[in-house]
């Protein structure tokens, strides 16, 4: 440590300055070391859904560097995006003056007209603010177009949904993602929005409600009242269109429920239902309700994620075969939770039968467990035995993944860049992690593998045969793990069915304590056109393929 001088110049009120001198401790400090060279990845606790890139490239990576071919990587886009993404001023005020033309000599809102696809969208949708907004923006003197957006976005904005509660409960179904790995709205992983669910048909006629009522839900009730003031019932449309959508969903709850629901007296509700739903269409629902699954030999393929791509939920009328061209049948898959079918379809997993053991963990053995045994973790809503649905964890063995019984882990320097290392003992067969990244499809993987190739980093984990998982700009800690060969490895990444989806979970293959750093074999695949390999990390390699996970589920 030494000093040295600063000097520097002192300014007054009356524009006089002076040259000070200021003495200032010096300690020499040595050069940090330089960082090993990896991308910076956005941490996330769950994979989300990419699909592909866009067809623009919107800049060239390493645009000074002569060993990368820049000229094969642009052969994998359409376009160029600072060249077809230009938009022209004066052609968007054209088109602003078109829709507002359309809205006020036509009546046409702009939602209609963004329906249309014919003109650029003028409202905000998911990735884009909207034209209307864009105009807004720009400062564009004595313009009348701009006077005739302030005017038309001063209205108060339209519902997005219709008046009526079926309208409503369509567009809350649409954002909503029913999967027991999400249930929250605007899901990143799901993307495909569910339909509404299929009418339940009724089997009950309104003379039948009176024996299912022990007593009466008060003076109004249907059983006191079943024929009173009929000629002075006054329904809006409105009321009658909720008691509606209400019986598509449930058509055999009691009056006395319907009541409550729908804010009207009981024997009011009770004679609507009679009218919305007469004894003639009772029957005829029925008669075509029928029609029975051909009985014919199921072929399932979601055992072998090699070879089976989760579809999205079936929705259809009649049974789940080659006659409704329901997507599981064509897909030779089962029928999960989210399926619009009944819950009684032929084509459900019926979920295992383990119960509690003092002897072995509750669903540990593959041999025993029948959701094991089919690569599946267990199904809370069939599961019913070994209590999939406890979160505890004290019972059912083999539903980790999907609630997140995570061991902690922490990045450090490891002997071959850096790596991921555990924060507490983990027991053999017990989940270290889940890989997470973005989801994304085979041409996005081909695109991006000139990257990785070129930085010698790669990322990308195969998941099925259609879908891989890429943590190079999101993931969590397990895109750290590095390479050791089998069967030093001490980890093994296996796919499984979790609630309709593959993830990717990694598990110790033995017992290891506090500080081990995890390992697992890339497989085979990896080391395409690399001459020799041995202990490594991604950040090492000139990779050319994907990992390859184990679908080993011996525990």
């Amino acid at each position: 440590m030494g000093q040295k001088e600063i000097a520097y110049e002192d300014f007054s009120d009356n524009s006089q300055s002076q040259v000070k001198h200021i003495s200032v401790d010096v300690i020499a400090v040595p050069e940090p070391p330089s960082l090993m060279h990896y991308e910076s990845s956005t941490p996330a606790s769950r994979s989300i859904f990419h699909g592909d890139d866009d067809n623009s490239m919107a800049f060239m990576p390493f645009p000074n560097d002569p060993k990368f071919d820049s000229l094969e990587h642009s052969l994998h886009y359409k376009t160029l995006s600072w060249q077809d993404k230009f938009d022209d001023p004066d052609v968007d005020l054209i088109m602003m003056e078109t829709a507002l033309q359309l809205n006020q000599h036509c009546s046409i809102s702009f939602e209609e007209i963004d329906k249309t696809n014919i003109l650029p969208h003028l409202m905000p949708r998911y990735g884009s603010s909207g034209l209307a907004h864009k105009i807004r923006q720009r400062d564009i003197p004595d313009c009348p177009v701009l006077k005739k957006l302030l005017e038309y976005l001063k209205a108060p904005p339209p519902r997005p949904y219709g008046p009526g509660l079926y309208s409503r409960l369509e567009s809350i179904v649409s954002i909503f993602c029913p999967n027991l790995s999400c249930l929250q709205p605007y899901c990143t992983s799901h993307v495909e929005s569910l339909p509404m669910a299929q009418p339940v048909i009724p089997q009950m006629h309104n003379d039948k409600f009176a024996r299912r009522v022990k007593t009466p839900c008060g003076e109004t009730c249907f059983v006191l009242n079943e024929t009173a003031g009929l000629g002075t019932i006054t329904w809006s449309a409105e009321d009658v269109e909720t008691l509606t959508t209400v019986l598509l969903i449930t058509p055999d709850t009691l009056p006395c429920d319907l009541a409550i629901i729908c804010d009207k007296p009981c024997h009011e509700v009770f004679h609507q239902r009679g009218v919305i739903l007469p004894p003639e269409l009772i029957n005829a629902a029925n008669e075509q309700k029928s029609r029975r699954p051909l009985s014919r030999s199921l072929k399932f393929a979601d055992f072998d994620p090699n070879n089976y791509t989760p579809n999205s939920p079936c929705s259809h009328e009649g049974p789940c075969d080659h006659r409704s061209q329901c997507d599981c049948y064509l897909n030779k898959a089962h029928c999960e939770r989210n399926c619009r079918c009944s819950p009684k379809c032929h084509r459900r997993w019926k979920g295992c039968q383990c119960a509690r053991s003092k002897i072995a963990d509750t669903c540990s053995n593959v041999q025993r467990c029948a959701c094991r045994k089919a690569n599946r973790e267990c199904d809370p809503d069939v599961c019913l035995k070994c209590k999939a649905r406890d979160s505890s964890g004290e019972i059912c063995h083999n539903v980790c993944i999907q609630q997140g019984r995570r061991k902690g882990l922490e990045v450090r320097e490891s002997t071959w860049g850096l790596g991921a290392f555990l924060t507490e003992d983990v027991n053999a067969g017990e989940l270290i992690s889940e890989y997470i990244g973005e989801l994304i499809y085979e041409l996005t993987t081909d695109s991006r593998q000139d990257l990785s190739k070129h930085s010698g980093r790669n990322y990308v984990f195969a998941l099925n045969s259609t879908v891989s998982i890429d943590s190079s700009y999101v993931g969590n800690e397990t895109r750290f793990v590095n390479h050791v060969p089998a069967p030093n490895a001490n980890s093994s990444p296996q796919v499984w069915l979790v609630n309709g989806e593959h993830r990717i979970g990694i598990f110790a293959a033995q017992d290891m304590k506090n500080g081990t750093e995890i390992s697992f074999d890339y497989g085979p695949q990896f080391f395409v056109g690399v001459p020799e390999h041995g202990p490594a990390h991604s950040e090492s390699l000139l990779s050319t393929t994907t990992f390859e996970p184990s679908n080993s589920i011996d525990t």
